[in-house]
């Protein structure tokens, strides 16, 4: 079970690492989770999880399937998603950094880059969906389902 302890001067959360004492790449995956504004690339997420940038390579790698930038990206989207359902009037500045990117103009580069998006077009799509029983773009519905349900068991 992973354990919240407290943070430091450097915002790093450390996490009790369980009865063997290793560190696993689910620790690290929380940390992403818990401090995706604060994360902007590969190196700054190995930073806060305390671990080289190679280790966790190599252990979410292993344990995901995914070079950790793909699975920053990913969570980055899914992130983008949810902050969209969460609010639809939420603009663009206030998203990309509450998912650790600089500005809009970082939010335009990375969904245009990685999704062949802008966050305008994304948002349409959003509400869309949510007004057509998610039937609008089915290659999105699984992503956007599992935001939802996550959303509603939450108790949010």
């Amino acid at each position: 079970m992973i354990m919240e302890q407290e943070t430091g001067n450097s915002g790093i959360i450390s996490f009790d690492s369980g009865e063997n004492g290793s560190f696993t790449a689910s620790h690290a995956f929380a940390i992403l989770h818990h401090q995706l504004d604060s994360i902007c690339n590969v190196t700054d997420w190995a930073l806060k999880a305390g671990c080289s940038r190679g280790w966790l390579c190599t252990q979410i790698t292993r344990n995901y399937g995914l070079e950790p930038k793909k699975l920053l990206r990913q969570t980055r989207y899914l992130f983008i998603h949810k902050y969209i359902l969460e609010d639809s009037q939420a603009t663009s500045f206030l998203i990309a950094t509450k998912v650790g990117l600089k500005d809009d103009r970082a939010m335009y580069k990375f969904l245009s880059t990685y999704y062949q998006t802008d966050f305008t077009k994304l948002r349409r799509e959003l509400r869309k969906a949510r007004e057509h029983n998610r039937e609008a773009f089915p290659e999105r519905t699984e992503q956007i389902e599992y935001i939802v349900y996550k959303k509603d068991t939450d108790g949010s």
